[in-house]
């Protein structure tokens, strides 16, 4: 049976190389059998939190997964429910939220814009040292 999923909720791959990628839906959406849903009902625990829990645990995951002896990964609906996610006070998961999610942020940017920032490097330093090594010509040094 197909079953919406409701926006905020996280997805988490649990098949083949992207196994155990997680990330927390923007719209509402029916996943396929290869995405495990997790539903928040338990206000005791902040999706953000759970995402970065699970965001880290993803080598655990995908070991967890090869241990089937398949050819591809794989951890099934019934022991992906069985795993085990430490959970502290509110307080202290939003501060884990906001460290991480600077964090987070950080990197992308670095992903995003270092590429961008070594490309423009590369052409000053092609620059200057066109620059630095053009000698005058000969000929033009004796006229």
């Amino acid at each position: 049976p197909k079953v919406q999923i409701p926006s905020g909720s996280l997805l988490v791959t649990c098949i083949g190389a992207d196994m155990g990628k997680t990330v927390i839906n923007a719209n509402d959406c029916i996943p396929n059998q290869q995405i495990n849903a997790i539903i928040l009902t338990d206000d005791n625990v902040q999706i953000s939190y759970l995402f970065h829990v699970l965001t880290a645990m993803r080598d655990t995951l995908r070991r967890q997964g090869e241990l089937g002896g398949g050819t591809m990964p794989l951890i099934n609906k019934s022991d992906f429910s069985k795993i085990v996610v430490p959970v502290p006070s509110l307080d202290k998961q939003a501060r884990i939220v906001a460290i991480l999610d600077k964090f987070d942020a950080l990197t992308h940017s670095l992903t995003e814009g270092l590429p961008r920032e070594i490309e423009l490097r590369q052409k000053q330093y092609e620059y200057y040292r066109d620059l630095l090594l053009s000698f005058p010509k000969p000929e033009a040094a004796a006229a």
